[in-house]
């Protein structure tokens, strides 16, 4: 009898799950996600930032209005607009 090979192979490449936390309270959640904001870098809180505003703006920026590649920001009297 002869055996076929499957016709899918499946990648030799393991795949872990996200550690889960279990908290106690909201409290302790709140401090740990602070502790992990914290953490960041400025360039990661930036890179964060500028892919929301991608999320939040996807319907205009698709519509080819505005560019996803440079985000400007406006200030009048040292006070952003």
């Amino acid at each position: 009898m002869k055996v076929e090979e499957p016709k899918v192979k499946e990648p030799g490449i393991l795949y872990q799950r996200p550690k889960l936390e279990i908290f106690n309270s909201f409290k302790d959640e709140n401090e740990a996600t602070a502790k992990m904001n914290a953490s960041l870098s400025a360039e990661e809180h930036l890179r964060i930032a500028h892919k929301m505003i991608c999320a939040m703006y996807k319907e205009e920026l698709a519509a080819g209005k505005q560019s996803h590649d440079t985000i400007t920001f406006t200030v009048i009297n040292g006070l952003p607009v």
